[in-house]
């Protein structure tokens, strides 16, 4: 069982332009985006418009969330030289902030947390004396978030 909790902050104070350079980010400078956003402006303009507003207070967000994961199988002995199974498994890769330097408003949503779920089962064969190994198995996994 996974709890994660994210916080993040970042503050960027430039007085550098050109190509690549973005102006200032920080707290102000989001809330003005989201203010912009809201009345309509498209996501580009309001995070032109939104600069001015910059105030050195560092932007901040939080993401969490829970996730149940792991393996559970099953073997069967046929015989001496082969057995069968089949296992099940959750997999988890948790929230996450793409946070850069250049990051502008329109980056600040949190990354969604990702799972997978495989199966797969097989069957494992001595034979001959030992003399020959012979597996067998299939795998099927589908995957969310990714």
């Amino acid at each position: 069982y996974t709890v994660d909790q994210l916080d993040v902050f970042h503050s960027r104070a430039t007085t550098l332009a050109g190509p690549g350079i973005n102006a200032n980010f920080d707290q102000g400078v989001y809330n003005e985006y989201i203010r912009l956003v809201a009345l309509g402006v498209s996501p580009t303009t309001a995070a032109s418009q939104a600069v001015s507003a910059s105030n050195g207070v560092p932007f901040r967000a939080k993401a969490t969330n829970e996730n149940l994961s792991g393996k559970a199988g099953v073997q069967y002995d046929i015989s001496h030289g082969s057995t069968a199974y089949a296992t099940y498994a959750r997999g988890y890769k948790g929230p996450a902030f793409n946070v850069y330097y250049n990051l502008t408003a329109t980056g600040t949503n949190v990354i969604a947390p990702e799972t997978s779920d495989s199966y797969e089962i097989g069957l494992k064969n001595t034979l001959l004396g030992g003399k020959l190994t012979l597996n067998l198995a299939a795998f099927y996994a589908k995957y969310k978030n990714f």
